[in-house]
């Protein structure tokens, strides 16, 4: 050893040590293994899913995708509705970078919840073997952040799906300190792609410009997604179009179908899956709530588009519930073509004062109704149910009922709410300056609002809207009428169960039918007015009041609310329309009273309305000539008739007289309300004449009144109401064959203008009176073919178990055993 300075190893120093024979200093130098440099991994992906098979490729798409994503440090975003394919297609860009780029990352990151964002954040630090990834302490967002920005790593994709909420992009649920998610990426080399169902949350993320749109496939892309996915299955192509259309295109929708028919083929066809569909909106619930067993889905994604698209509407309803509520809205009208006045702020709050007055059409205590078995097992699962409070509270935050749900304050909140749902795909703006909802979502949201116990509300809001905007109109609000009928046909289907909402219904589908028949539009003149004629004849109007088992108690609560209204509004500021409502109301009031013989009290409410109109309207107007006539039915009925005769007489002249004059500056709506006026008095006219029997002055009477319709003889209430009524009138003379004749004729003019037989309860009426008349003379031949008549019709009007269909079952039996020589068909 040297004196100088020792350097020995371990072994020769427990040596020396131990000989105790050291004599100079000793120096010990520790030299620790060298690390080796850890080799960094090779490019690859963490796509979650495996390249799709039955990928339609949309090249159009991929194009501007492509553009977007061509340069480093771009940026991109897939906005679209849910279920529209925007993860199917980034999915299918990863793989085809990875393919076309064997040196480039392609890192996914899911991005719907917290949860599921740290975990991929750890994921794609471990994949890329960011330094200290193995950490327990690790921050997983700040190692992935300083890889994405080291310039050593310059080539990768990153992708960020489902980027819909605005919590999780800003990480405000992290801790405080946690940077939002852009910083992720912001200021480095790589390629960014994002997929989100709102413009307004992923703004965090890129700019507008950056932002691709994803609307649903065009008809032959989603030709060719339903040949593949039915594999074997032969269909049509005009089938396959047809189920494309009906499902508006939407990848999710689609893939839907064809398992559903995969499924249960060879049971059920493209077409028969299609009629199923079509059939109604319950039917296309159940069917669009059945699960895709989508493999290329995310696990956390539903796989049923009215559940994705209810996950949306959670979101709108937090976030901004006057937006949700215009949503609401317009799930009602037509889905295209929504003009802004039916759903601006100012109309809603206007309709919100008006049901203060005639009151108040907000449900009580709203309750989410039951789910069925099969909606249950395709909801949104347990931890993201929405809670006890938000079910009853509906589209509205918590403490808001119904009836005082927020309202836009302004016009320029009303903007961000039509901007909030423009950004969520649900809705967009024509080019006319109108809405239009894409149909599932209409379909969905009906649905939402039924599992939320609130469609009768926004029903019946619907209609008041409705019925407000289609008014009378001249000139030029002709054309604004126009543009509103779609939405009042949609309306057909929706008819309220609230009695007040009921006259405004039938109300509205007077009005459509006059605009039609205006139109010479005759079908649909025909189907408007006889729905408005049933509604306002019969089931408005108390329909126990056309049965032997009426209920008295609701006759006598009809009475208090009808006198309750009238003192509440009479004194009132009220519009044209609204009186004539209400004298309506009063008159059926007099009915009863008429009915129960109090004629004193019939006449007393007749009088009020009488002396009323003529204070607000004047002594001949149609409003007060109208009530007068119902006055002259009360006289004939306490047994003047020579009065009321003289009466209807002078009332039938002026209301023709004030009908003509009507027709140089009024509108169709005007004068077909007075039309009915004046045929009402001189139906009555005639009936006086034949209760003083003079049938040769009540025949000229009837036949002066089809005369006189003859010019409007497109109208219902020429086929209903005046050869009805002459042929009734024959049938009481016991003139058969000529009132046979009528009705024959009538039917015969109806074939060949209409293409088809309409009839209402009113010349069902009439058939039944002849078939029993011709049962009283031996004619049972002629009465048997009239009976099958009625019972076809009025299984249509009642439904096949009523008692009136089962009361001309019996007469049809009956008029079988009088003539036992006819076999039944």
């Amino acid at each position: 050893m040297s004196q100088g300075g020792v350097s020995t190893s371990v072994r020769d120093i427990h040596y020396g040590i131990a000989a105790a024979n050291i004599t100079g200093t000793v120096g010990i130098h520790y030299h620790h293994p060298q690390t080796q440099p850890r080799t960094p991994p090779l490019p690859t992906h963490n796509i979650p899913f495996d390249r799709n098979t039955h990928f339609v490729n949309r090249e159009d798409i991929f194009s501007q995708i492509s553009v977007n994503c061509a340069r480093q440090a771009s940026r991109a975003a897939l906005v679209g509705l849910g279920g529209v394919g925007k993860s199917q297609l980034a999915i299918e860009y990863g793989h085809r970078t990875r393919l076309e780029h064997e040196d480039t990352w392609v890192l996914w990151c899911h991005a719907s919840n917290t949860a599921r964002l740290n975990s991929s954040l750890s994921e794609i630090a471990s994949l890329v073997q960011a330094p200290g990834y193995e950490s327990p302490q690790a921050d997983h967002f700040k190692l992935v952040k300083n890889w994405l920005h080291d310039p050593r790593n310059r080539k990768w994709l990153l992708i960020i799906d489902n980027a819909d909420e605005k919590a999780v992009i800003s990480r405000q649920s992290s801790a405080s300190t946690s940077e939002p998610l852009r910083t992720l990426y912001q200021g480095s080399d790589g390629r960014v792609l994002i997929t989100s169902r709102t413009k307004d949350a992923v703004r965090e993320l890129v700019e507008d410009d950056q932002m691709l749109e994803i609307h649903p496939m065009d008809p032959l892309e989603s030709q060719i997604l339903l040949k593949d996915q039915l594999e074997l299955l032969e269909s049509s192509d005009e089938d396959l179009n047809a189920l494309a259309s009906a499902l508006e295109n939407m990848p999710l929708a689609l893939t839907q179908a064809a398992a559903y028919i995969r499924r249960y083929a060879p049971k059920t066809s493209v077409k028969q899956y299609l009629e199923l569909f079509n059939k109604n909106d319950q039917t296309k619930i159940n069917l669009l709530s059945k699960k895709a067993g989508n493999l290329h889905r995310d696990w956390d994604a539903k796989s049923c588009i009215l559940t994705t698209l209810m996950i949306s509407f959670k979101d709108i309803r937090e976030t901004s519930p006057s937006a949700a509520n215009i949503l609401c809205l317009m799930s009602f009208f037509d889905r295209q073509g929504i003009p802004e006045e039916l759903i601006r702020p100012e109309t809603s709050q206007c309709l919100s004062r008006r049901s203060r007055v005639e009151g108040s059409i907000a449900p009580q205590e709203s309750q989410s109704l039951p789910l069925t078995e099969s909606e249950e097992d395709d909801q949104i699962s347990e931890n993201e149910q929405i809670s006890e409070n938000e079910e009853r509270s509906g589209f509205f935050t918590d403490n808001e009922t119904v009836e005082h749900a927020r309202e836009p304050e302004d016009y320029g909140e009303f903007e961000s709410d039509i901007e909030i749902l423009r950004d969520y795909a649900f809705i967009k703006m024509n080019t006319t300056g109108t809405f239009e909802i894409h149909a599932l979502v209409q379909l969905a949201t009906s649905n939402w609002l039924k599992s939320l116990g609130h469609y009768d509300f926004w029903r019946d809001r619907s209609i008041e809207l409705l019925s407000a905007h289609f008014s009378n109109a001249t000139g030029v609000e002709f054309l604004k009428r126009e543009r509103l009928i779609a939405h009042v046909k949609m309306a057909i289907q929706n008819n309220p169960k609230d009695q007040d909402v009921l006259v405004k219904w039938a109300w509205l589908m007077n009005t459509a039918g006059i605009h039609e028949m205006n139109k010479n539009s005759l079908h649909d003149a025909m189907q408007f007015s006889t729905l408005s004629w049933n509604t306002r004849t019969e089931i408005l109007v108390l329909d126990f009041m056309y049965r032997d088992d009426r209920d008295e108690q609701a006759e006598q609560r009809f009475l208090q609310d009808t006198q309750s209204l009238w003192q509440s509004v009479s004194d009132a500021n009220c519009e044209r329309e609204s009186w004539t409502a209400l004298f309506e109301v009063r008159e059926i009031a007099a009915r009863i009273h008429i009915r129960n013989k109090q004629h004193t009290h019939a006449e007393t409410l007749l009088r009020e309305c009488i002396s009323s109109s003529t204070e607000h309207f004047g002594p001949d107007s149609k409003e007060t000539l109208g009530l007068q006539t119902k006055f002259a039915e009360l006289r004939r009925i306490q047994g003047d008739v020579a009065m009321a005769e003289r009466m209807l007489s002078e009332i039938s002249k002026k209301l023709i007289s004030i009908f003509e004059a009507s027709q140089q500056h009024s509108n169709g709506v005007r004068r077909g309300t007075l039309r009915l006026k004046v045929m009402n008095a001189m139906y009555r006219w005639a009936e006086c004449l034949e209760i003083q029997n003079k049938p040769r002055d009540a025949e000229a009477r009837y036949r002066d009144l089809i005369l006189w319709q003859q010019p409007y003889k497109s109208s219902l209430y020429n086929t209903t109401l005046t050869e009805s009524l002459l042929a009734r009138f024959l049938v009481r003379q016991n003139r058969l064959e000529d009132a046979a004749q009528v009705l024959e004729h009538n039917e015969k003019w109806q074939k060949a203008q209409l293409g088809q037989v309409y009839h209402t309860r009113e010349s069902l009426a009439v058939l039944s009176q002849l078939a029993r008349a011709y049962i009283k003379t031996n004619e049972s031949k002629k009465a048997i073919p009239l009976f099958h008549k009625i019972l076809r019709y009025q299984s249509e009007f009642y439904g096949n178990t009523t008692r009136k269909v089962l009361n001309t079952i019996d007469e049809l039996a009956l008029a079988y055993l009088d003539d036992k020589d006819i076999q039944r068909p």
